[in-house]
């Protein structure tokens, strides 16, 4: 099965969905955490799954991490 990440892009004029290349493989369930290639060192989450026969669109969006600085 083939599977193409669509990611949430909070830009500074226009938020908007991004379509990344297609991946080889089983899509994430809907609400299971996943990384990108594309962005090193961020997490994200599948917020819906759309499939299609032989393929399916993850929609993602970046998980924010609250970081504590003491």
């Amino acid at each position: 099965m083939r599977w193409k990440p669509i990611v949430w892009n909070r830009a500074d004029h226009y938020a908007q969905w991004l379509s990344y290349p297609s991946r080889v493989g089983e899509p994430p369930q809907q609400g299971s955490a996943l990384t990108l290639v594309e962005h090193p060192g961020h997490m994200f989450v599948a917020v819906g799954v759309e499939r299609g026969g032989e393929s399916a669109m993850v929609w993602v969006k970046r998980i924010e991490v609250e970081r504590n600085i003491d």
